[in-house]
């Protein structure tokens, strides 16, 4: 029974991509997005470092700086281009991190210029400039210094031309991408006028669709998967995983996802979730097969160069069966682990307190209990939840712990009324926005006993109570994680299996009264971590990424 009733499924991955990856159908083009279709602008800043003010300058047909035909949408804030009154010599910045490259007046009026090329097959134009402050070819991140302000080429003083480009798939000169209408962008067409002063980075991306789409993500194989995602800002994501039984890291730097070596100790390495401090703190913990003794506990750290494996301590006999399955970090001084200690069949929570990682002790409840998610409000009031098989009944029934600052306690969460044998009932995910506001997400057996039902419960302060949520599908809906932005705006994901016997991923969104479905793309995917962040500090939008696996390859989604 305890082999039975102990958490495997929910070491999300390892399990995750067997199921999904044993499927073998034919996929739709939906699955991965297309570039030449509705690719993914770059999240932008404008073309000058943090804090500067500069105006939008006049322009020769249309106010603010169009410099080309009237615009095909008939809209006169579709401008192709805008001058932007910057002094001579005045430091201009990328408004997003790709691969630069610089052309010396070559007479087609623009003078000196530079184009970056970003993701997505976007390109971003700096024309009229004085000086390179890079080279050709030169990587840069979004704002680095890339020039100085100038009045080369057909110019009339100085002011810097900028224009952002897509549409081609080679160029040598930056020039044969189509420039992009400007009027989406806050800043540009939103703040369009010439009167404006403008301080970046006051604006993000193009105008949010705020619809969930299947982003473009490295193929690592239809034997890996994604686990875990924290987002520090729009710019910063990590994403965890495991490929071909190896630890996986993904990272989002804004333009583009790509992999970032990680360590592996073991035979079967595997990374469960990750939480993040600053962009040179961030933790990653899950578990590793041990020369095929047993599965030990597993901590990787990334400082801003690279990551590193850090010791963790293992429970029980020969320290084998040791699984961490969620974090929470507060500080570079505290941070919590949880999981599970097969050994005793008890949770195992972890700390680390800047200098080393500990067993902190646990309550016993059950004969069985696993923690697999953990969120912290503070470092006197944290979180966790899982489950734990009762004595008498044998049934598996939701479980909460809360830290005070001094100990661990079992605080009581409710379980639907359920008669039958065995109930599976599982809290997954959990998020906070405030001492009386926490929200956790999981599972339950239905009352027939014949699938399992999404469940989200709410803390208001004084006790947890079962919210209703909806369930879509057959059979096994499940919901693993859960994120927060407003008390209005609460993302929760998983997945259901449909008619035919697949798994489909599953998103569902919390208004302030009621938790709705919302249209998840693709098919035959599976998600299980959820993060969500402002656009940036003056935006009244969020960004949500979230991620799974898909039966090609490890899966991120978004919505913007």
């Amino acid at each position: 029974m305890k082999r039975l009733l102990r958490s495997r499924l929910i070491r999300t991955i390892a399990t995750l991509v067997m199921i999904v990856g044993a499927i073998a159908l034919p996929l739709s083009s939906s699955i991965v997005r297309s570039h030449a279709a509705s690719a993914r602008a770059p999240l932008l800043q404008l073309p000058w470092p943090t804090g500067q003010q500069h105006d939008i300058s006049g322009g020769f047909t249309y106010n603010c700086g169009d410099h080309g035909p009237p615009p095909p949408t008939g809209n006169p804030l579709d401008y192709y281009a805008i001058d932007f009154a910057l002094p001579l010599d005045s430091k201009v910045s990328a408004v997003a991190s790709g691969i630069a490259h610089i052309v010396s007046d070559n007479g087609n009026g623009y003078g000196n210029y530079s184009w970056i090329q970003h993701a997505n097959n976007y390109v971003s134009l700096y024309a009229h400039l004085d000086t390179f402050k890079i080279a050709d070819g030169q990587t840069v991140k979004q704002g680095q210094v890339i020039a100085l302000s100038g009045s080369t080429g057909h110019s009339t003083g100085p002011h810097l031309h900028f224009s952002l480009r897509s549409g081609a798939t080679s160029d040598t000169d930056g020039t044969a991408f189509m420039p992009e209408p400007m009027s989406g962008y806050t800043g540009f067409g939103q703040y369009g006028y010439c009167t404006n002063t403008l301080t970046s980075p006051m604006y993000t991306s193009s105008k949010p669709t705020q619809a969930w789409q299947i982003d473009s993500s490295p193929n690592t194989g239809s034997s890996s998967g994604l686990s875990g995602v924290v987002a520090i800002n729009a710019y910063d994501v990590w994403a965890v995983g495991s490929i071909l039984g190896s630890t996986l890291a993904e990272h989002w730097n804004g333009s583009s996802w790509s992999v970032i070596p990680t360590q592996n100790p073991g035979g079967e390495d595997f990374l469960s979730a990750v939480a993040a401090i600053s962009t040179n703190d961030v933790w990653a913990v899950g578990y590793y097969n041990n020369n095929n003794q047993g599965y030990q506990t597993l901590t990787e750290h990334w400082d801003g160069n690279s990551w590193s494996v850090v010791p963790s301590p293992n429970s029980g006999s020969g320290g084998n069966g040791n699984y961490l399955l969620g974090i929470a970090a507060i500080s570079t001084v505290d941070v919590w682990a949880v999981g599970e200690d097969d050994n005793i069949g008890k949770a195992l929570i972890e700390h680390w307190d800047g200098t080393s990682w500990s067993i902190v002790s646990s309550p016993t409840i059950g004969f069985y209990s696993s923690l697999l998610g953990i969120t912290a409000i503070s470092a006197s009031n944290i979180w966790a939840v899982g489950t734990y098989t009762d004595n008498s009944s044998g049934n598996q029934s939701t479980l909460t712990e809360h830290w005070d600052g001094n100990g661990w306690s079992v605080v009581s969460s409710p379980n639907p009324p359920n008669s039958q044998y065995p109930v599976h009932n599982f809290l997954a995910g959990a998020t906070a926005l405030s001492s009386k506001n926490v929200w956790v997400v999981g599972w339950v057996t239905d009352p027939g006993n014949t699938s399992l039902q999404t469940l989200t419960e709410h803390w208001n302060g004084t006790s947890w109570s079962i919210v209703s949520s909806p369930n879509v599908g057959t059979t096994n809906m499940r919901l693993y994680s859960v994120a927060a932005m407003a008390a209005n705006n609460i993302w929760a994901v998983g997945f259901y299996y449909d008619n035919t016997g697949h798994p489909q991923s599953l998103i569902e969104q919390w208004n302030g009264s009621s938790w709705s479905v919302t249209s998840s793309p693709g098919s035959n995917n599976v998600l299980v971590g959820i993060t969500v962040v402002r656009a940036n500090s003056t935006a009244q939008w969020d960004i949500a990424w979230s991620v799974g696996t898909s039966p090609t390859s490890s899966l991120v989604e978004f919505r913007d």
